[in-house]
């Protein structure tokens, strides 16, 4: 029932793109797209005040239409990977690039969709003020928090990601 919609596939294949080419895992890459923003997000949480309840509304917009022109990249990959088979089809790298591109922007997308649920049920569901919070709720609103910062940073980095891998692959020199 749940294969149409099984994300798993995406996100295991943004985790075998984050390697270094020849060698196997990229430890370094997983620190810094899933530990920095796990950090990050900790500390925000747990030792700051910083609070955006009234820039939700701006992130969640921000998110969503970044999000959604991520769709547009994935088409113009689609082109660059005809384009490739077509010019030279020995060029296992520039192909192996624009695929993992393609998974690397799937994952965005993902992330986005994720990062505007926990965003909306974080402006919706939990009260905004936590002063007469009763306790679970309080950790509830720090968890739906800290969810957010991990998917905003994860986001961000992930968008640098892509940028950097499309700049490669449409780089003359190459």
């Amino acid at each position: 029932m749940f294969s149409r919609i099984d994300i798993r596939k995406i996100i295991v294949a943004h985790m075998r793109t984050i390697r270094i080419i020849g060698k196997g895992l990229d430890y370094w890459g997983i620190f810094l797209f899933f530990i920095s923003p796990a950090i990050m997000a900790t500390i925000i949480v747990c030792f700051s005040n910083i609070n955006f309840e009234k820039s939700i509304s701006n992130f969640l917009a921000a998110e969503c239409i970044v999000g959604g022109f991520l769709f547009n990249p994935l088409a113009l990959i689609y082109s660059i990977l005809e384009k490739i088979k077509e010019k030279c089809p020995e060029n296992d790298v520039k192909m192996q690039y624009a695929k993992e591109i393609h998974i690397n922007i799937s994952f965005s997308i993902l992330i986005a969709l994720v990062g505007s649920f926990f965003l909306v049920i974080d402006d919706l569901i939990v009260p905004k003020t936590t002063s007469s919070l009763p306790h679970y709720l309080f950790m509830i609103k720090h968890v739906i928090n800290w969810v957010n910062y991990f998917l905003l940073g994860t986001f961000f980095l992930s968008l640098l990601f892509i940028l950097n891998r499309i700049y490669i692959l449409l780089d003359n020199d190459n």
